[in-house]
């Protein structure tokens, strides 16, 4: 508001009694309108947007600079209320004080989820066999954001193969995990469908007692039979077979354990002392449940079966 000064002045203004009244004069501001317009981005943590804001009612000269816009919240979602941002500057020579400001929202906006990748370390095992504990990766957080901060659940690894699958490349697929807000979205790396490789059982290899090692001496329930009359022993702790005088490849046709112990010299004397073999190697193989063991004789020989083989 500024109050009027008004004077006389001329040649002839002498001429007159003038009376002066002066008055307010009054300069309203004008009107400017700042308008935000809708706009959609893949979240990134944050709420800036990339639209643009359009200006109405600017007068003469005058300028305004660092307009911008925002998100109401940075979480994924449709409708989004979008503003004008504050911290812009209005250049009219009396401090922005020539304008009436008034702002209006955008409220389509749009924010749609960032996509996460998890990605399933390649694993392999042989086909028969139990799965091995899978192992992976989550990668595509944005803003600072983590896998403990982003998102609930824990990650657990599925995959169709059981110990019954046969040879080939089996599909392993990361699961269990739940993002905040809807902020993200999971995809599987594409390497996730053969991250699993089953081969070919690996062969059955027989494990044989090495020819140095030391064999098991006959067991204790031969020392009770050790006499001057041959005895016949039968239990499981004896491995039989028929052997050939010739010494050819054993007969492993027999089923029942059976044996007989023919002592000689002072074996009748002996009778009830505990007796063991003494270790002499007859070349014959005899099979056994522990691999291929040598013949070994008691102090005047073994029979085993029909056909005596004995050494002196």
């Amino acid at each position: 508001t500024y109050t009027s000064s008004l004077v006389v002045g001329g040649n002839d203004a002498s001429n007159y009694d003038v009376s002066i009244t002066n008055a307010n004069l009054s300069i309203g501001r004008a009107a400017l309108t700042l308008t935000a317009s809708g706009g959609s981005k893949t979240y990134d943590g944050g709420t800036s947007s990339s639209g643009t804001v359009s200006v109405s009612g600017l007068q003469g000269s005058d300028t305004i600079t660092g307009l911008s816009q925002v998100y109401a919240n940075k979480n994924a979602g449709t409708g989004k209320t979008i503003s004008v941002a504050s911290g812009y500057t209005l250049s009219d020579g009396n401090s922005g004080s020539n304008y009436d400001v008034s702002t209006v929202d955008a409220s389509n906006g749009v924010i749609t989820p960032a996509s996460l990748l998890i990605t399933v370390n390649p694993a392999s095992r042989a086909a028969g066999t139990a799965n091995p504990v899978f192992t992976g990766t989550v990668t595509g957080f944005v803003g600072g954001e983590t896998q403990a901060t982003a998102t609930s659940g824990q990650l657990v690894f599925q995959t169709s193969a059981n110990v019954g699958s046969g040879v080939g490349a089996y599909t392993v697929l990361g699961t269990g995990l739940t993002a905040l807000f809807d902020n993200y979205v999971f995809t599987q790396a594409p390497g996730n469908g053969e991250a699993l490789t089953i081969t070919a059982a690996l062969p059955v290899v027989d494990t044989f007692l090495p020819k140095a090692a030391p064999v098991p001496n006959f067991p204790d329930n031969a020392v009770p039979t050790l006499g001057p009359t041959p005895q016949s022993l039968t239990g499981s702790n004896l491995n039989y077979v028929s052997l050939s005088s010739s010494r050819s490849a054993p007969d492993t046709s027999a089923t029942t354990p059976e044996a007989q112990v023919q002592p000689t010299g002072d074996a009748a004397g002996s009778a009830g002392r505990p007796r063991t073999a003494r270790l002499g190697v007859a070349a014959t193989a005899v099979p056994s449940a522990n691999g291929p063991l040598d013949v070994f004789v008691l102090d005047g020989g073994l029979n085993l079966g029909t056909q005596a083989n004995t050494a002196p």
